[in-house]
């Protein structure tokens, strides 16, 4: 509707004089959009020159945030489902045995447990 746009567009200045900080949630295309410069440009008029109050959050790092989570808690279940086959097989008893001093075995396995605990 073209009379909400203008209404919306003549009270930007009372909305944005209110505001306390402006969080543009930016991509590469934000600065070519002439509402979002004008946004921005009456923003930093209305408020002046003090930093901090502006604040850009690149779009995709909360997908890379995202991301990870799931890597992470894919990655930690395969461990947990792994760990106790790869604790008991003979190749990690040869590991230990191999590597691992006698002095340090007590240490050794008790990390083991505390892994497979929690």
């Amino acid at each position: 509707d073209l009379l909400k746009k203008k209404a919306g567009v003549q009270l930007l200045g009372q909305f944005l004089q209110s505001s306390q900080k402006l969080l543009i949630l930016w991509q590469p295309e934000y600065l070519t959009r002439l509402w979002c410069v004008y946004e921005l440009a009456a923003f930093r008029h209305i408020k002046g020159s003090n930093k901090g109050l502006i604040t850009f959050l690149p779009l995709k790092l909360p997908m890379l945030t995202i991301g990870l989570f799931f890597f992470h808690t894919a990655a930690t279940t395969l461990l947990e489902l792994t760990m106790p086959w790869m604790v008991n097989s003979k190749w990690h008893s040869e590991f230990v045995m191999d590597n691992i001093s006698a002095e340090h075995r007590p240490f050794y396995w008790a990390f083991i447990c505390y892994t497979l605990l929690f």
